[in-house]
């Protein structure tokens, strides 16, 4: 039970979901994504890649717990709040969490 009346838990908002000018004074997300965006893979023959966003996200949970890539994975698995905090309805394997690691 919310000690929040109705109205107010229904204006709470995700972190991405805020806007730029309180998300970007914390960590500078369109800075990043330009500066990897021309070397992150884009969708041809294979699979459709993961978004560059989702895979920051995961990347800076992965940072920020301390999980190894193979429990990044899990958690993601285990802990669906990780899954919508990324915004991906896909969960990424533990080799495209690697992968996404050592292009940074």
């Amino acid at each position: 039970m919310s000690l929040l009346p109705d109205s107010a838990l229904a204006e709470q908002k995700h972190f991405h979901q805020m806007p730029a000018s309180i998300q970007t004074p914390m960590i500078p997300w369109a800075k990043w994504t330009n500066r990897i965006a021309p070397h992150y893979p884009i969708a041809g023959l294979g699979h459709k890649p993961f978004a560059l966003e989702a895979m920051l996200w995961i990347h800076m949970m992965h940072q920020w717990f301390g999980y190894s890539d193979p429990a990044m994975e899990e958690a993601l698995h285990d802990v669906p709040m990780l899954l919508e905090f990324a915004e991906e309805d896909v969960i990424p394997g533990e080799t495209t969490i690697l992968k996404f690691h050592h292009l940074l």
